[in-house]
């Protein structure tokens, strides 16, 4: 916890329903829900450092792909 103060890091806890994750699957495997929207940036694994470095526009959700 002390790094958070040191860094003056904010934090936003998520409150999850795991009940909503299988109609969540269902919607996406049907193709009535398009996640790519949601994804503002991608990068590979070997690049995963700048996910946390890069500045912060309008991002949504920045992935990083193990398999580039």
């Amino acid at each position: 916890m002390s790094a958070v103060i040191e860094r003056e890091v904010t934090i936003h806890g998520v409150m999850r329903y795991k009940f909503t994750w299988p109609a969540v699957i269902a919607a996406l495997e049907a193709q009535r829900l398009n996640a790519d929207i949601l994804i503002s940036r991608r990068l590979p694994l070997a690049r995963a450092q700048e996910a946390w470095t890069l500045p912060v526009t309008n991002e949504i959700k920045t992935m990083i792909d193990v398999n580039a």
